[in-house]
């Protein structure tokens, strides 16, 4: 079986042959971006732009498996790595930051009332 390349992106090892990645990051208390990336998606996600609104669902067993996340996209930026040869790496990485969901936000409206 043949060794996989793979490159080094903010401490994570990720390999060569993925040639379009898309890293998540959860915000630092502060809003800035954390040393690492929370996830790493074998694709780009083009539609998640600054503003954007998505779910988050842990599905890894060993944690808190099912349990969701509201977040909002803060800041993309792209990275295209230029590699040995006539190819590349591009790498969107998105910055997101917890916020309530809109069931929360309908009852904070109401408790202001």
């Amino acid at each position: 079986m043949r060794k996989r390349r793979e490159i080094e992106v903010a401490g994570e090892r990720i390999p060569r042959l993925d040639d379009i990645a898309t890293l998540l990051y959860l915000a630092t208390e502060t809003g800035d971006w954390p040393a690492k990336p929370t996830n790493y998606i074998r694709g780009d996600i083009p539609w998640l732009q600054d503003g954007a609104v998505i779910t988050l669902r842990n599905l890894d067993p060993r944690g808190e498996m099912g349990a969701t996340y509201t977040v909002q996209v803060l800041a993309t930026q792209i990275e295209i790595h230029l590699l040995p040869g006539k190819w590349g790496q591009v790498l969107r990485k998105v910055l997101l930051a917890e916020r309530p969901t809109n069931e929360e936000i309908a009852q904070m409206w109401e408790e202001e009332k």
